[in-house]
């Protein structure tokens, strides 16, 4: 195993310094959401910060909203791109398929709606309700909008996948993991440790999520099915922001003394390290086999790119990004 991943690292390096970023501006590119072909994130180049979006192999970029206004917290998935939106003075969740002329509302109401989270077939955010935040679905398919959270604390940080949603819950003093089931009704509390879990994702049965039971963060991954518990990383040094697709789990790593995006195959333990540029890596996203993450590197944030199956960089030549 030892061999094989050298054999990684050493390609990956070669590779980066041959093809480098996806794009490259003079202005900042964070939190990257990527989906097939598609890949969006936030950029701040008109004095607001507004979704990109692009297609790889393509060149040039397009805003799917382009207001006058803050956005944030760009995701994607089965076909739709979902963010926060403030136009109207309150944070509202916009949604915006791939080839539509215009984006459209999903949340509405004199409150504060982030964090939104989609599968293509259900949305979920974290909404201000009477001073807590609390949980909504809106499966769209009939715009039938459910809350998921009535408790007097605080539920943030939502993920979806099928019929499942994740998310933090304080109700118990210290921040653990829930799971709701959409089509049952069924609420799971999947942490009881004395300390903090936060940073719920989910694809398929896995739910992975970011522990501070051992004193720092460590990810934690469990099985819905099997109903059980697994470390994933066992550094004593930070690793936060966990991501996964499938059975392929990314997060960020600060072993290096920086940022790094580091991950693992569930199935077959094979690992990934992309921290070999002495470079922070943050904010990872990761769907079929495609992982995408902000680099700081020349005094500013790109977008990079890597195709975990094919093993190969998503280089200028396929994804460099140019104003139309």
């Amino acid at each position: 195993m030892r061999g094989k991943l050298t054999w990684i690292l050493a390609l990956i390096t070669l590779s980066f310094l041959i093809m480098g970023p996806v794009q490259a501006r003079d202005w900042d590119q964070t939190v990257p959401a990527v989906w097939g072909s598609w890949v969006a994130w936030l950029e701040d180049s008109s004095g607001f910060v507004n979704v990109a979006v692009t297609k790889i192999g393509e060149k040039g970029k397009f805003y799917p909203d382009h207001v006058r206004a803050q956005q944030g917290a760009p995701d994607m998935a089965g076909g739709l791109l979902v963010w926060q939106d403030r136009r109207d003075g309150y944070w509202q969740i916009y949604g915006w398929r791939p080839g539509s002329p215009r984006s459209y509302q999903l949340s509405y109401g004199r409150q504060e709606h982030i964090n939104p989270a989609t599968d293509g077939h259900t949305v979920v955010w974290q909404q201000d309700d009477n001073g807590f935040w609390d949980i909504y679905a809106l499966k769209l398919k009939g715009r039938k909008l459910l809350r998921l959270t009535g408790e007097r604390a605080r539920q943030e940080n939502p993920d979806v996948d099928g019929e499942w949603v994740v998310w933090q819950d304080e109700r118990n003093g210290f921040w653990d993991i829930y799971a709701a089931n959409l089509a049952t009704g069924e609420e799971r509390r999947l942490t009881w440790e004395r300390a903090d879990q936060i940073n719920p994702r989910i694809s398929g049965d896995w739910v992975v999520w970011q522990d501070e039971r051992r004193g720092h963060w460590d990810i934690y991954a469990f099985n819905l099915k099997e109903n059980r518990e697994y470390r994933l990383t066992d550094d004593r040094c930070d690793q936060i922001n966990p991501v996964l697709d499938g059975n392929i789990v990314f997060w960020q790593d600060n072993r290096n003394g920086y940022w790094s995006v580091m991950g693992m195959d569930l199935s077959s333990g094979e690992r990934y390290d992309f921290g070999n540029f002495k470079a922070n890596q943050e904010n990872p996203s990761v769907k079929e086999d495609k992982i995408f993450w902000q680099e700081e590197r020349n005094g500013r944030w790109e977008i990079r790119g890597y195709d975990v199956k094919n093993k190969e960089w998503l280089s200028p030549a396929t994804g460099f990004l140019q104003d139309n």
